[in-house]
């Protein structure tokens, strides 16, 4: 196996000694609706409003519209869902992070104490969810012992091939696909013994290991290929049933 890594996988693997040193830290609770804590969130640099042009008549020269990238296009239709859907994300805007990673950044100035994000949980995609989609047919069948991970997989699984019957579609198409994971790094997880053993980090290389079998549905009866196969069409649900690669990547997406 070659051990070539593109440019994004390598500055990620170039940091892994450092994110090792986190993982014992303890992770904040979750929040359904985020809030500005700090005064530092609401300092913002000014910029200086120059008059616009003046011309025939004496009128304000027009601006050029800057068109819209599909990317940027998919996070208008999320706004817009998640509005519709009795939410808010108008104060935030989608932001290339750098090393291939997306993110949101303030869209106007905010003061401490106003609401960055508001996400209905009516749209959430979790496990009560999942366990009342028609795909927890696959787990139902075979006593229900199936961790919550691998039931959130089968449920976006479940959705993308709903195509555009689902009501979650504009969330599905934020999501990155397996070829994007595979180009710019994704979840340690996805990544192959030589590209975790060059990080030299015993601890990320067994959790990696470890995560990649769990994402896989390893060692999980009701997830082995023969059986899947039959409850998958036992339920009728759509579409062919998942690979272990496309349950490695849902996991990784939703997790």
């Amino acid at each position: 196996p070659s051990t070539v890594l593109s440019m994004s996988r390598a500055l990620v693997l170039a940091t892994c000694l450092t994110v090792a040193r986190a993982l014992h830290a303890p992770t904040p609770p979750c929040r359904h609706a985020l809030r500005v804590t700090s005064p530092r969130l609401a300092t913002k640099k000014k910029v200086s409003k120059k008059g616009g042009a003046r011309g025939f008549g004496g009128g304000a020269a027009k601006q050029a519209v800057k068109e819209l990238t599909p990317e940027q296009l998919q996070w208008r239709d999320l706004k817009e869902w998640v509005a519709s859907s009795g939410g808010a994300a108008d104060a935030v805007r989608l932001t290339d992070c750098g090393g291939g990673l997306r993110g949101l950044k303030a869209a106007r100035d905010l003061a401490k104490g106003d609401e960055i994000l508001r996400i209905p949980r009516s749209i959430i995609l979790d496990v009560e969810r999942a366990e009342a989609s028609p795909v927890s047919g696959v787990w139902r069948s075979s006593g229900g012992a199936l961790p919550g991970y691998l039931k959130l997989g089968l449920a976006l699984l479940y959705e993308v091939r709903r195509g555009a019957a689902s009501d979650l579609l504009p969330y599905l198409a934020m999501l990155p696909t397996q070829d994007e994971f595979a180009a710019g790094g994704g979840p340690a997880a996805m990544w192959s013994d030589d590209e975790l053993a060059l990080t030299e980090c015993a601890h990320l290389i067994d959790f990696a290991k470890r995560r990649r079998g769990q994402s896989r549905g390893e060692g999980v009866p009701a997830l082995q290929p023969d059986a899947l196969a039959a409850s998958w069409a036992e339920c009728g649900l759509p579409g062919e049933p998942p690979g272990r690669d496309e349950l490695s990547w849902a996991v990784g997406a939703v997790t």
